[in-house]
């Protein structure tokens, strides 16, 4: 999980203790400290919650941008060529990408229909590093756009489901 405002991004350790949905503002309090190479707060404690405020827009990026400058936004990359898989384990894989710059995307869930041998108009997701090496981690298929001339799936939020009389509902 990572929460961004106008001024700083960063990650939330565990993630199965965040009770937030994407789009709400939460204020957060924790304990300060590197995974990886990635800067995080653990034992995170919400202290206020605002249900769906919205998600900021992301910022354009290119590959050699996804650097600790950007860590934990969310990003948007263009004109991405899947080149190869880097490594894949249970549920999740990571593909080489260019840009003219060569970056990995990871597919956490395996389920976001990245294919090797295609160009992507664009990927947006959220900057990460593990190790020496960053990352975008597109959140679901939305994220990743073949085709940008093409209509994309509708997405509606929230997602489907109950919701409170006068909840704003976007596709």
């Amino acid at each position: 999980v990572h929460i961004q405002d106008e001024t700083a991004a960063i990650a939330l350790y565990p993630a199965s203790s965040i009770r937030a949905e994407e789009g709400d503002e939460i204020t957060v309090s924790g304990t300060l400290q590197d995974y990886r190479g990635l800067l995080q707060l653990a034992n995170i404690t919400i202290i206020d919650k605002v249900e769906q405020k919205g998600v900021p827009d992301p910022i354009l990026l290119t590959g050699a941008e996804l650097n600790e400058e950007n860590e934990s936004k969310l990003a948007t990359i263009e004109n991405v060529s899947v080149i190869g898989i880097q490594n894949e384990g249970s549920g999740w894989v990571n593909y080489l990408a260019s840009d003219g710059t060569t970056f990995i995307v990871r597919d956490e869930t395996a389920t976001l229909g990245i294919n090797v041998g295609i160009t992507y108009d664009s990927i947006t997701g959220i900057v990460q590093q593990f190790d020496s090496a960053y990352q975008i981690i597109p959140r679901s298929r939305a994220d990743v756009v073949e085709d940008s001339t093409v209509v994309q799936p509708v997405r509606a939020n929230p997602e489907a489901g109950t919701v409170p009389s006068g909840t704003e509902v976007t596709l």
